[in-house]
């Protein structure tokens, strides 16, 4: 599910039916700059994401033109290494 937001151009949850409040200890950054033409078949595989064991949630941001953000919350930083 996207919205948008006046601070970014689409920021969107990957599993948008959860909104349980997430503390989290460790995080991932990736930045993202699609291939032009995929665009649809990038959300749609982002949107079909299944996070991995430990990750407790996954956010996508669109910060441009064909740009994306991806930011992921781990509950260790163990999880976080293990999923690489």
């Amino acid at each position: 599910m996207r919205s948008s937001t006046s601070s970014f151009a689409g920021l969107w949850h990957c599993h948008a039916s959860e909104y349980l409040p997430v503390v989290a200890n460790f995080l991932n950054n990736v930045r993202v700059l699609c291939k032009e033409g995929c665009e649809e078949h990038f959300i749609a595989a982002t949107e079909a994401w299944v996070n991995p064991a430990g990750m407790l949630d996954a956010y996508w941001a669109k910060t441009g033109e064909r740009r994306y953000c991806f930011v992921g919350l781990w509950e260790s930083e163990e999880m976080l290494v293990a999923a690489r």
